[in-house]
C-alpha cells in the first residue's frame, strides 16, 4: 500500500514510518527540514517541504505519485514558549488543510489524524471520564490551535467523501523525550532530587506508550475499506494514575531515596485526564496497555535493559 506520512522527523512520524516500511509498504514521507535518524529506506521518497506554505499543494502533487491509498498527518507545532498564535495556526492548521486539499486533488480517500485532549474541558471532579463528546475550552494558543486543525477535520468527514480517523491521545511517552511529564519525573528520580508537584499531585492522567499507537494504526490497516466518514476514538492506557501516583513509582522503580512534595499550586494543566477508551475497544479491538505497563517499558528503554 502507498502511504504517506507527514511529519517523519517528530518521534511519531519517525516511528510509524519506520513500522510501515517493516511491514512492506511503500511510504514516502513529508518533512520540513534535513532531519536526523531518519530511516534510510525512507531517504529515496523523502519530501523536504513546508506543509504550511501557500504553494504546498501544488509542491505535493509534483514530489508524490499518483496511487496512494492513505495519509497518516503526524506533522504538528508543538507546545513552545514564546511562539505566537499565527505561528501555531500555520504549523497545526495550515499544513492540516493543504494536505487535505492534496488529498483531494490526488483522489485519496482516507486520513489518519492523531489530536490532543489539551483543547478540552477537564473534568475537575476525580471519577468523571474525557469521552469523544467531551465539550472544548481551549486554555492557550496551542490547544486553540489544535481544536480547530481537529474541528475542520470533523467537517470533511461528516460533510464530504473523506473518510478521516481521528486519535485523540494523552500524554505520549517515549524514551526519546527530553521534557514531558513522565521524562520529568525520570530524570529527577536518577538524579535522585526531590521533586515538587502542584496540585498536590492529586489529578489523574493516562498516558500512552508510542507502540501503542502503532498497534492502532495496525488494526486500522487491517480493515481500512469498512470505514466511511468521520472515526473519533480516545486512545491511552486502560486505567488513569494519580501524579503523585506516577511520580512514587517510577522513584521506587529506580530506587530513588530522595522526597516528593505535593504542593497546594495550580498547574497549566488543571484537572484530569482520566480518558474512556471504551469506543476503541469495542470498535477497534484496540487492546490498551496499564500505567504501569507504560511506565515499566519507558524505564526499561531509558536504561538500555
Amino acid at each position: 500500500m502507498k502511504i504517506v506520512v507527514t511529519g517523519v522527523c517528530g518521534l511519531v512520524g519517525r516511528r510509524l514510518a519506520s513500522h510501515l516500511l517493516d511491514q512492506g509498504h511503500q511510504v514516502f514521507g513529508i518533512g520540513r527540514s534535513q532531519c536526523e535518524n531518519i530511516d534510510t529506506r525512507l531517504l529515496s521518497n523523502y519530501v523536504l517541504m513546508d506543509l504550511s506554505s501557500k504553494d504546498a499543494t501544488e509542491k505535493l502533487k509534483k514530489a508524490i505519485p499518483t496511487g496512494v491509498a492513505l495519509i497518516i498527518h503526524c506533522a504538528a507545532q508543538q507546545p513552545k514558549s514564546g511562539l505566537l498564535f499565527k505561528e501555531y495556526l500555520e504549523g497545526n492548521v495550515d499544513t492540516t488543510e493543504n494536505i487535505v486539499e492534496w488529498a483531494r486533488s490526488a483522489n485519496v480517500q482516507t486520513i489518519i489524524s492523531f489530536s490532543t485532549l489539551a483543547f478540552l474541558d477537564l473534568p475537575l471532579e476525580d471519577g468523571v471520564t474525557i469521552t469523544e463528546s467531551a465539550k472544548a475550552n481551549p486554555q492557550n494558543y496551542y490547544a486553540l490551535s489544535k481544536w480547530v486543525s481537529e474541528s475542520y477535520l470533523r467537517l470533511l468527514g461528516n460533510n464530504s467523501n473523506l473518510t478521516v480517523l481521528c486519535f485523540r491521545i494523552p500524554s505520549l511517552v517515549h524514551e526519546e523525550q527530553q521534557g514531558g511529564l513522565v521524562y520529568t519525573y525520570w530524570n529527577s528520580a536518577l538524579q535522585n532530587t526531590d521533586l515538587e508537584i502542584y496540585d498536590n499531585g492529586q489529578f489523574r492522567r493516562n498516558l500512552i506508550y508510542i507502540d501503542s499507537i502503532l498497534e492502532v494504526v495496525d488494526l486500522v490497516l487491517t480493515k481500512l475499506d469498512d470505514y466511511k466518514g468521520l472515526k473519533l476514538y480516545n486512545i491511552g492506557s486502560k486505567d488513569a494514575w494519580t501524579l503523585l501516583e506516577v511520580a512514587k513509582y517510577i522513584y521506587k522503580r529506580m530506587d530513588a531515596t530522595a522526597k516528593i512534595f505535593p504542593i497546594d499550586k495550580s498547574s497549566t494543566i488543571h484537572g484530569h485526564w482520566n480518558v474512556n477508551i471504551s469506543k476503541a475497544e469495542d470498535e477497534l479491538d484496540f487492546t490498551p496497555w496499564s500505567t504501569q505497563e507504560v511506565l515499566d517499558a519507558y524505564i526499561q528503554n531509558m536504561r538500555g535493559e
